[in-house]
């Protein structure tokens, strides 16, 4: 989605899979001249499995749809951003992770590619699924069920596609396979990208991932008080 950094428009990642509030890339760090301080507690990894040093700064102005913010605490970590856009084909400068989508209720919206923010409850759907989440390392996980076996799955908007561990999946890195979903009881069949998932599994006690290949049919309504996310 489109959105505003210091008056200049940029492309942003809707990221929930992301524990970070904001992060913006080093080209447009750089483009903005960002007063960056390294933060010697904090890293990240890379794609590579490097771990990269993160730094932190401020932005001037943060606009998002209808909301606009100042002096906005941003990371920076080397060229993740850069590698990530790079990976999945679309050109991004800015994450808005979890750290920051949680202050707020908000629905974002696929088919109208819209993100809305609420101080207050958005109104729930009468026919959409509304699935319980927990927070688990600073990022929303779900109860659910992949082919009768109940499991705990990471929400990532960020991801293109659903992820599903190869040793749950009985199946090689790398394949696409189907298995059976039910998130509040309503079974359906899904697409999964079969990968290592060893990192989120031992951080998060989840197997698999669900990504835009699902989420994008539907509107994503997150209600923070209630810790209720609603696929409309």
């Amino acid at each position: 989605m489109e959105v505003l950094v210091n008056g200049e428009p940029a492309r942003a990642l809707v990221d929930t899979g992301s524990s970070a509030a904001v992060r913006v890339s080093e080209r447009m760090a750089q483009r903005l001249r960002l007063d960056l301080k390294v933060d010697p507690a904090s890293s990240v990894t890379g794609l590579d499995g490097r771990r990269l040093a993160l730094q932190r700064g401020r932005l001037e102005t943060l606009t998002v749809g209808d909301l606009a913010l100042r002096q906005v605490e941003v990371e920076v970590a080397a060229r993740r951003i850069e590698d990530i856009s790079a990976q999945v084909g679309t050109v991004f400068d800015v994450v808005l992770g979890w750290g920051f989508l949680s202050r707020y209720h908000f629905a974002l919206d696929y088919p109208k590619r819209q993100l809305r923010f609420s101080a207050d409850p958005l109104p729930p759907s009468a026919q959409g699924l509304a699935i319980p989440f927990s927070t688990m390392n600073r990022v929303p996980v779900v109860n659910a069920s992949i082919a009768g076996q109940s499991v705990r799955l990471l929400v990532d908007t960020g991801a293109p596609m659903c992820n599903i561990d190869a040793a749950f999946a009985n199946a090689a890195i790398g394949q696409i396979v189907s298995r059976e979903l039910a998130l509040d009881g309503k079974p359906q069949p899904v697409a999964w990208r079969v990968k290592d998932l060893a990192v989120t599994r031992n951080a998060l006690g989840t197997v698999a991932t669900l990504g835009n290949n699902l989420l994008r049919r539907h509107t994503l309504q997150v209600d923070i008080l209630r810790q209720t996310i609603t696929l409309e």
